[in-house]
């Protein structure tokens, strides 16, 4: 898996332990689309910040290229 998702991941996934039942993790589905987003979000700011006039294919492709997905 992409390492930038591997650490969404590990900030969406809280370690908990009881002495009766051992540890379990809890995933943050919610918090982890929202980081997903914001992720995407602001790698298209960052490039539109730039005035390189950024085509919504070319923002498609950075997302894409940016979490290893073809």
């Amino acid at each position: 898996m992409n390492e930038r998702i591997d650490k969404l991941i590990e900030q969406c996934t809280t370690h908990q332990f009881s002495d009766c039942v051992g540890g379990y993790e809890n995933f943050d589905k919610e918090k982890f689309a929202e980081l997903l987003i914001r992720e995407c979000a602001d790698l298209c700011d960052r490039f539109q910040s730039r005035d390189v006039g950024m085509q919504p294919a070319e923002c498609a492709g950075a997302i894409r290229n940016m979490f290893g997905v073809d």
